[in-house]
């Protein structure tokens, strides 16, 4: 098991206080009081943050890195499961035809399927992306996906055969034609013996410059486009539906999430990216273990900091020196295409402070200690916060509003690695992996 796993589920304190950012994740009692389903969760959602996305692992360690795709998620996460003592008759499974998806769809994607003391069988995807089902826990009468087939046997044997001759064709700078065929023709004899390995066998063909497979390609990627159309303006009624009715923000944050990867399957929305030293990175990838690794913590300099005219000298006393990296504009007070605004789903009491934050915000990282960061914002807010306190002002949106020093305090940093990565991706929250609903793993704070 990975070092940064938390080894005991059951040691893992409850989250406390509505005012905590992850206040609202299905961990809030003690963990002996939770439902089999919710511990699940828990498990799912640290091994999610505690991964890296590698979407063509080495199958020879990425389990143990924790470093991979779906299929690396499902592998650790059962592991995780069984030294936990969680649950039984733990199933790994090709998950094949979404509600997205044409009868004709193919797929290299798993969950895992597993089971309570009283047989009642779950449906988990621990995938490390962002998008349909990814991170949820439920039963299994309402099945995901049309197909699953459990990974196991000779199928099992095939499947890491393959996975390793993609790793191995991606990674090889030169490969002769008789190297080449012999491991297509390998993958051929697969799909006819298990046709759910066809995806595999397209993802193998595109590698390695072979052109059979992009009709039939072509034809299930338009067969897959018209089904998801007419899906995606169902789910987009139903959000209407949910606001209009105060549906829950995860409902409506996970639809959100889904339409938003069905749409950049087919070029109808761009990924979303960002820059960090220097490297060009999907901000849908992005997780707490990264920026654990990279030795990063989150700062924000916030609309009134602009305002008072301090933002730049913010900046610079917050980083002290320390590198900085990733930056970005966005305005927390604005809503999204689909009617969300950010601060509502960027913390707890969010909904209270929309208008103050209706401007510019400046969200940076910054190669420092958490605690570090922490004392320069505390003395940013103590030194420099004007004493505007009840006045009106008018503000960016052409607005008056009063002063709230609780909500126009300046600046803000992070605690802790799941909070960086959840605030980072706030100005993106269609491609938000670390969600303030997800139970955090603390083992991850530099």
């Amino acid at each position: 098991m990975n070092k940064l796993l938390p080894e005991r589920l059951g040691a893992l304190q409850p989250i406390s206080g509505n005012r905590d950012v992850f206040g609202e994740t299905v961990f809030v009692k003690p963990y002996e009081m939770l439902r089999f389903s919710e511990k699940l969760k828990v498990a799912c959602d640290i091994l999610r943050q505690t991964m890296l996305v590698c979407n063509v692992p080495n199958p020879m360690d990425d389990v143990i890195n924790l470093t991979g795709d779906s299929y690396t998620a499902c592998v650790a996460f059962v592991d995780y499961l069984a030294n936990n003592n969680l649950g039984c008759n733990y199933k790994i499974c090709f998950a094949r035809k979404s509600v997205y998806e044409d009868d004709c769809a193919i797929t290299t994607h798993f969950i895992v399927l597993v089971s309570d003391e009283n047989g009642n069988c779950f449906q988990v995807d621990p995938s490390p992306y962002v998008g349909y089902k990814c991170g949820k826990v439920e039963p299994i009468n309402q099945r995901w996906y049309d197909e699953y087939v459990v990974v196991e046997g000779e199928l099992e044997s095939a499947l890491q055969t393959i996975r390793w001759y993609i790793y191995e064709l991606t990674n090889l700078k030169e490969k002769s034609h008789d190297f080449v065929i012999q491991r297509i023709e390998y993958a051929r004899k697969v799909v006819e013996k298990y046709e759910i390995m066809k995806g595999y066998f397209f993802v193998l063909c595109d590698i390695c410059n072979i052109e059979e497979t992009i009709k039939e390609n072509a034809e299930i990627a338009q067969a897959n486009y018209r089904v998801a159309m007419r899906r995606i303006s169902a789910d987009i009624q139903t959000i209407q539906i949910l606001r209009e009715n105060n549906g829950t923000l995860v409902s409506q944050l996970e639809l959100i999430q889904t339409i938003s990867s069905e749409k950049k399957k087919f070029g109808l929305e761009r990924e979303k990216f960002t820059y960090i030293y220097g490297q060009r990175r999907k901000v849908s990838e992005l997780t707490p273990r990264f920026f654990y690794e990279e030795k990063l913590n989150l700062a924000m300099i916030k609309s009134s900091a602009f305002f008072i005219g301090r933002d730049e000298f913010f900046k610079q006393y917050l980083s002290d020196g320390h590198m900085t990296t990733g930056e970005y504009l966005t305005n927390l007070g604005e809503s999204n295409t689909l009617g969300i605004s950010k601060m509502i789903l960027f913390h707890p009491d969010g909904y209270k402070y929309i208008h103050e934050m209706d401007g510019p915000n400046y969200i940076f990282l910054i190669n420092d200690k958490v605690e570090n960061v922490l004392a320069r914002k505390k003395e940013i807010r103590k030194k420099y916060s004007p004493n505007f306190d009840g006045k009106t002002f008018v503000w960016y949106n052409g607005k008056e509003l009063q002063w709230k020093p609780i909500a126009m305090n300046l600046v803000h940093s992070a605690d802790n690695s799941a909070e960086t990565c959840c605030n980072y991706q706030c100005g993106y929250p269609e491609s938000q992996l670390m969600t303030r609903f997800m139970y955090p793993n603390l083992k991850l704070i530099f």
